[in-house]
């Protein structure tokens, strides 16, 4: 069963002719490859927002030990501005962590999408799953949609409502959809088979 992350469905779909038989040359050697954390450049912010949400206390110094225990100066700059949007964001909310999600993923036949968000947190009163985006490429419309409606069919259902967010944290810009459309649900399983299908030859 091919388990693949998020962003690698994602480009996949958004991909058009034999760029899509690439991708999935690329995503199964990726795959085989054993994960180095040093390779994933926005590993140690993610990892810090979860923490500094789960620490519970609100102390926005947080962001600033967090900077100052890099060792790297070209990361820390890259860090820099990202820190600032994600304080900003915040900015004078309410703020209650909820209950993490973990291990979610979007399954389809034999493929797993590892979806993944890394928060759940109530923002004055409103609960949002929120996945978070770090890439300087701006966002496009389909991408996100894309996002948000894995995530809502990944996600257990809640008995209470709840808000999917998709936060490019480098251009500051919250995606937010209560109820994404299933009108890409069809295309997204057309894909999924297509995925499979090239997976299975390559």
């Amino acid at each position: 069963m091919p388990s693949i992350s998020l962003t690698q469905f994602v480009d996949f779909v958004v991909a058009t002719g034999t760029p899509k038989l690439t991708r999935v040359r690329q995503i199964k050697r990726e795959n085989a490859e054993e994960y180095k954390p040093w390779r994933d450049h926005w590993k140690i912010l993610r990892d810090g927002i979860v923490e500094f949400h789960a620490v519970g206390d609100g102390d926005r110094k947080f962001f600033d030990r967090l900077l100052a225990g890099i060792e790297k100066q070209d990361k820390r700059r890259t860090y820099e501005p990202l820190v600032t949007n994600y304080k900003r964001f915040l900015g004078r909310k309410v703020i209650v962590r909820a209950p993490a999600d973990h291990n979610i993923v979007w399954k389809y036949k034999d493929l797993e999408v590892r979806v993944n968000p890394e928060l759940r947190l109530t923002l004055n009163e409103e609960e949002q799953v929120i996945k978070l985006y770090f890439k300087k490429a701006p966002l496009a419309q389909n991408r996100v949609g894309i996002i948000l409606l894995l995530m809502k069919h990944a996600l257990p259902a809640s008995p209470d409502p709840v808000t999917y967010c998709l936060l490019d944290v480098h251009h500051n810009k919250p995606y937010t959809n209560k109820n994404p459309s299933d009108d890409m649900l069809p295309l997204l399983y057309g894909e999924a088979d297509s995925f499979l299908t090239m997976w299975q030859y390559v």
